[in-house]
């Protein structure tokens, strides 16, 4: 039983993860698809496939065919930053000092899309997972001032308010207003008003920290928004995208 338990265990590592598709075969690599080490990817013009997996990230543009697990992939990228932002480490301080600046920027007066997976920023709807432990941190990504957003039940009933103060970011969320429930639902009106954006919470026992994982649980848990957050910024991490090999 041992040997089973470890072989399904290394055959579950040797899998990659779909987490963008688009093009012709989207339908044929749908996101949350696992593809195993040695699989061939045939693409078609204008396809392009996003996968994790637990050497990185890679991007897979047609048309060609792609071999997963493939060595010969060039230099490996620096997922220093892929992993930081799947990782809950460093999040309950930052939000306890306001730290928001990226690496060497001064970052005042811009725009920044929420530095952690595991924030909720003001686009987030439809099943989020919590990961882990602590305060969940509620990111606007502009730095400007006071302002506030409202929470409701699906109901319409309201249940609280986030409000963030000059020059400040983050927010926790006000759990003894509005608890994180394991399946709680609330509508979330961001600052700027307009529709509201409805989200249930799906709280994970523990946050996994590998970036293989973590495109698993997003996938298991239909939390698909924080998915697509990933996508962006596995895309973003990336030095090189890798050649297609012919299929012979």
């Amino acid at each position: 039983m041992a040997s089973i338990a470890l072989m399904m265990a290394t055959q579950a590592h040797s899998q990659a993860t779909v987490v963008r598709s688009s093009g012709p075969s989207a339908s044929t690599n749908p996101v949350g698809k696992k593809l195993a080490k040695g699989a061939r990817v045939k693409l078609e013009a204008k396809d392009r496939v996003t996968i994790l997996e637990k050497a990185g990230t890679r991007v897979l543009t047609g048309p060609g065919t792609y071999v997963i697990g493939s060595s010969a992939r060039g230099p490996a990228p620096d997922r220093t930053n892929l992993l930081a932002y799947v990782s809950r480490k460093g999040a309950l301080n930052m939000a306890t000092t306001g730290a928001v600046r990226g690496p060497g920027d001064t970052d005042e007066g811009k725009a920044i899309p929420a530095p952690k997976l595991w924030f909720l920023d003001l686009e987030s709807s439809g099943n989020f997972c919590l990961g882990g432990t602590g305060r969940l941190i509620v990111w606007r990504p502009e730095d400007g001032p006071d302002q506030t957003g409202w929470i409701s039940t699906p109901g319409g009933e309201m249940a609280g308010t986030v409000t963030w103060e000059n020059g400040s970011r983050l927010k926790s969320w006000p759990e003894d207003e509005a608890p994180l429930d394991e399946g709680q639902s609330y509508v979330f009106i961001p600052p700027a008003g307009g529709k509201g954006h409805e989200l249930t919470f799906i709280k994970l026992e523990e946050t996994p920290e590998s970036l293989d994982e973590v495109a698993d649980v997003l996938v298991a848990n239909g939390c698909l928004g924080q998915l697509e957050r990933l996508a962006t910024m596995a895309e973003a991490t990336l030095d090189m995208e890798d050649d297609a090999t012919s299929e012979e």
